[in-house]
């Protein structure tokens, strides 16, 4: 962490404080409007829609899962056509990425830094809670 960065990394921290607690009053907003909303059902209302729940527990699962098989199987097809599929309302996106051992490449670059014009650094960012993989 350098100086010139130190006040903007403190910024983002800051800002990533501020999204941790707004996502902490969305699930206390979530918990309290279930709260409520149990307080205003009868005990057997509440029986009806456990059984809905039941009802549909088993067919939710079995068409996730057939959503999962099919998503997976049109995965495989589009990476051995390697292209881009089109449908009605759906498309499988089709991208090639090489990687390469850097480590190795960085070394040799060292002794040739005229293959360094060839090297490209993708910057991505992914928002997650501490200790998440």
């Amino acid at each position: 962490m350098t100086d010139d960065k130190s006040p903007r990394i403190h910024a983002v921290a800051d800002t990533l404080n501020d999204l941790a607690e707004l996502e902490t009053q969305r699930m206390l907003l979530e918990g309290d409007k279930t709260a409520k909303k149990d307080a205003v059902l009868t005990d057997d209302q509440r029986v009806a829609l456990a059984e809905i729940d039941l009802e549909y527990g088993d067919k939710e699962t079995t068409v996730a899962s057939k959503i999962a098989e099919i998503r997976d199987a049109i995965a495989n097809e589009v990476k051995e056509l390697g292209a881009t599929v089109k449908g009605d309302l759906m498309q499988a996106v089709f991208s090639e990425r090489a990687t390469w051992d850097n480590k190795a490449l960085d070394g040799y670059a060292a002794a040739h830094p005229e293959i360094k014009q060839f090297k490209k650094t993708t910057r991505i960012c992914t928002i997650r809670k501490v200790g998440e993989q």
